[in-house]
C-alpha cells in the first residue's frame, strides 16, 4: 500500500468520524451546554455580594467552577457510553425487558391454561421481544454516534483551566 493510498484511507475514516458525531441530538446537546455552562458562569459570579457592594467571587472562581462542572458531567457520560457504566444498568434494563414480556404474555392468557402453554407464550414473546430488540440495536449500529461533542467540550473546559493556570498562581484578579 502506497502512502498516498493510506492518507486517503485515513482522510476518508476522518471525514466519517466527523460525520458520524454530529446529529440533531448531539449538536443541541452542544449548544445547550454551552448555553448551561456560560451561564453558570454568570451565576457564580454575581451570586455573592460583600458588605461594600462589591461581588466576593472573580471571574475566575466562576470560570473554574463551571470549567470543572463541564469536564465532570461530559466525563461522566464519555465514560457511561463507553460500557463502564452497563453493571448499573444491565440489571434495570433486564427487570424493564421482563416486565415487558410479561404484560405482552399476560395479554395472551386465558382462563385454565396450565403452567405449560402459559410458559410456551412466555417463551414466545420472549423471542418476538430479543428480535425486536436486535433489529433496534442492528439500526442503531447502523447509525452509530461517537463522543466527539462530548469530548469537544471537555476539551474547552480543560483549555479554559490551562489559561486560567498563570492568573490562579499569580493570584490576579480580574
Amino acid at each position: 500500500m502506497t502512502l498516498k493510498q493510506k492518507n486517503f484511507r485515513n482522510q476518508k475514516k476522518s471525514i466519517s468520524y466527523w460525520k458520524n458525531a454530529w446529529n440533531k441530538a448531539t449538536i443541541s446537546y452542544f449548544f445547550v451546554s454551552l448555553v448551561i455552562y456560560i451561564a453558570l458562569i454568570f451565576i457564580v459570579r454575581y451570586s455573592k455580594k460583600s458588605v461594600d457592594g462589591q461581588y466576593v467571587h472573580s471571574w475566575q472562581n466562576s470560570l473554574t467552577v463551571s470549567m470543572i462542572f463541564a469536564i465532570t458531567i461530559n466525563f461522566i457520560i464519555v465514560v457511561y457510553r463507553k460500557g463502564m457504566g452497563k453493571w448499573i444498568v444491565n440489571p434495570i434494563a433486564n427487570l424493564i425487558r421482563n416486565r415487558i414480556i410479561m404484560r405482552r404474555a399476560k395479554d395472551k392468557f386465558y382462563s385454565g391454561m396450565t403452567i405449560h402453554q402459559k410458559d410456551i407464550i412466555i417463551a414466545k414473546e420472549r423471542q418476538e421481544f430479543e428480535r425486536e430488540r436486535l433489529k433496534a440495536e442492528k439500526q442503531r449500529n447502523y447509525q452509530s454516534i461517537n463522543n466527539l461533542s462530548f469530548l469537544l467540550l471537555i476539551l474547552y473546559g480543560l483549555i479554559i483551566l490551562i489559561i486560567l493556570i498563570p492568573f490562579l498562581a499569580l493570584r490576579i484578579v480580574w
